[in-house]
């Protein structure tokens, strides 16, 4: 008969134990930070491929003259604006998940970094529509008057970013509360 685990037994190791699946957060966090850094260079080596992404992506029927280097340069910072966003999420996973490999889930350093995940998600729902519209108003804005394009579009994705950045902030204000407890019930053993 086989001895059953005790419940003060350590976790399982391996690639699903909590170490093992935050290392594997963070390497995809890096990956994600690397990829976004490789877009921003590439978008600035190649200003043809953001005109193409304005087209293809955000408004296929806009009316643009040849940009100037202004106009690609406030179209590089508008188009960036979700990059930057991204990577400040990325690093907070990074933070993150390193507490969790470390063990301490419930430290207020880890709420702290679930908290900043949250905000940066609703930082990027408002980033993206925001690019967007720059990057439109960037594009048209030598167009002669009356061909000149203003784009707001907010769709379900930037509601999606937006609830799921509101529920990390919920929580972490609610597991901040609860170390907050757990803190005041210690100090009275």
């Amino acid at each position: 008969m086989a001895a059953s685990p005790s419940p003060h037994s350590a976790p399982p190791a391996g690639p699903f134990s909590m170490k093992g699946l935050a290392r594997a957060v963070q390497i995809l966090a890096l990956l994600g930070a690397c990829g976004l850094l490789q877009y921003a260079v590439q978008l600035a080596w190649a200003p043809g491929l953001m005109i193409e992404y304005v087209l293809h992506e955000v408004m296929p029927e806009l009316p643009y003259r040849t940009p100037d280097g202004l106009t690609l340069a406030v179209l590089w910072v508008s188009l960036s604006l979700p990059l930057v966003a991204g990577l400040m999420l990325l690093w907070h996973v990074w933070r993150l998940f390193g507490h969790y490999a470390a063990g301490r889930v419930f430290d207020l350093a880890s709420v702290r970094h679930l908290q900043w995940l949250g905000w940066g998600l609703l930082t990027l729902a408002a980033a993206r529509p925001l690019s967007h519209t720059l990057a439109v108003l960037a594009l048209s804005w030598h167009n002669p008057p009356g061909q000149r394009q203003l784009l707001v579009a907010i769709n379900s994705d930037h509601y999606a970013l937006l609830m799921l950045g509101l529920v990390l902030v919920a929580m972490a204000r609610i597991m901040r509360e609860s170390v907050r407890v757990a803190q005041e019930n210690a100090e009275f053993i």
